[in-house]
């Protein structure tokens, strides 16, 4: 008798859980592309415009850039649950959404590939899917961890954001980019932090073997053969061999579950240079 009571109250518990979270907004695309992987993708009812995968979001509303979000915007979206990035704003925007009725989870960041099993986790812990959670951080560490196979030796690379006036706009240090450069077994020659244009004399003295970046962008500047004949990069492996490797901004940008692809892509291409 006392079983059967415990087994209706943790039933009655999860539908409670479950419907309480049945409208969700989901703002970061790496907080979208995990919520869809763990099944919920149907009770997503808005996203960033920048949250474009899996394509299913095509039909979700879009609240804009996630870093300049609109409390007034969320709220007529009538969510149970908001999930959002550390990184979305502005501060006083999240503030009134805390202080407010509704669910708010601010996810834990993930910097380099290894902080994204405790994303997935924090999510299946917040939307009740923690056997999914757990079977999806499975699949993503056995799949990072078939790239260990390939070895890379003293390659140097370079993420450019764009070029802008002919002036090139490189990944520092602290970025998702030069995390997954340098876990793919390559040196990020960019010294600095953040995202800031470099000179001409900066791109030499670099002298990067590879360099990555967005295909919208190499398309933007004229396709590969333009971005190789930009005076800098022209002097540089990369430039006289046209070691321009293109990545989606979804998979370079941001970590999430697609990151061992990306990881493996990499490393292929550092491996082939040799």
């Amino acid at each position: 008798m006392i079983r059967r009571i415990i087994c209706t109250i943790l039933i009655a518990t999860y539908w409670t859980q479950a419907a309480a979270n049945e409208r969700i907004v989901a703002i970061g695309p790496e907080i979208v592309e995990i919520a869809f992987a763990l099944g919920v993708g149907d009770r997503i009812i808005a996203v960033d415009k920048h949250s474009t995968y899996p394509p299913e979001t095509n039909g979700k509303n879009s609240l804009g850039y996630f870093r300049a979000l609109s409390a007034e915007g969320i709220f007529s979206t009538k969510p149970d649950l908001v999930i959002v990035t550390p990184d979305a704003g502005p501060p006083e925007t999240i503030e009134i959404l805390k202080g407010s009725d509704l669910d708010v989870r601010v996810a834990p960041d993930a910097n380099t590939p290894t902080d994204v099993p405790q994303l997935i986790k924090f999510i299946g812990n917040v939307i009740s899917k923690e056997e999914e959670a757990q079977s999806l951080i499975e699949d993503y560490q056995s799949n990072l961890g078939l790239s260990d196979q390939l070895k890379v030796n003293d390659t140097k690379a370079i993420f450019l954001m764009a070029i802008q006036g002919g002036t090139p706009i490189a990944a520092g240090k602290d970025t998702v980019p030069s995390a997954l450069i340098e876990f793919a077994g390559a040196t990020n020659v960019a010294t600095f932090s953040g995202f800031k244009p470099i000179t001409t004399e900066t791109m030499i003295q670099y002298n990067p073997d590879v360099i990555i970046m967005m295909p919208e962008r190499v398309e933007a500047t004229g396709g590969l053969t333009a971005v190789s004949a930009i005076p800098g990069i022209a002097a540089t492996r990369a430039g006289m061999e046209q070691n321009i490797l293109t990545i989606n901004a979804g998979l370079i940008l941001r970590l999430g579950p697609r990151t061992p692809t990306t990881v493996t892509k990499l490393k292929r291409y550092f491996v082939d240079l040799k």
